[in-house]
């Protein structure tokens, strides 16, 4: 992992369904096999029923949800300020990329930032340092491909849920 043994802070921005969260887990776990002691944080905009999963996945730190049109932009422009002033050393962008998520990226700053590139929209490629071709690729594998360029161990790819039974 060489450029990461400074790393102290990881960010993930996954999408806003039940999938999006499901298919990230692997990378979560990656991640946290690699840096057990680091802080995790994910960004998305699932507020479905499904959130106990996130809730309860043992390789988070914390969860932010990000969704201006239910909280407003202010509430959101707090939301990405907390981000922000969490100092992510590495910001993983586990959806395809936008212009939306590369200014959400952006604005949360982090001296590295991965993403993944659609055929489908645009990007703006000069906020990341590593971009991944998604085309051919399911979003495991996409993601694992992230943590590849970056040096971190990854290959561990089977899905897990985490359910709150009560």
């Amino acid at each position: 992992m060489a450029g990461m043994e400074h790393v102290k802070t990881i960010l993930v921005i996954k999408g806003s369904s039940i999938g999006d969260i499901i298919t990230g887990i692997p990378m979560l776990r990656n991640l946290r096999k690699s840096f057990p002691g680091n802080r995790i944080i994910l960004a998305c905009s699932y507020r479905g029923k499904g959130i106990s999963i996130v809730k309860n996945c043992p390789y988070l730190n914390e969860c932010v949800i990000l969704d201006y049109k239910t909280d407003g932009m202010l509430e959101t422009a707090r939301k990405l300020a907390y981000l922000r002033s969490q100092k992510p050393d590495v910001v993983v962008n586990g959806f395809p990329t936008t212009i939306k998520s590369s200014f959400l990226a952006f604005l949360i700053g982090g001296r590295m930032k991965a993403g993944l590139k659609s055929r489908k929209k645009p990007m703006i490629p000069f906020f990341f340092n590593e971009i991944v071709d998604s085309a051919g690729k399911d979003a495991v594998e996409a993601e694992d491909e992230i943590l590849r360029r970056l040096g971190i161990n990854h290959g561990d790819t089977h899905l897990e849920l985490f359910l709150d039974l009560k």
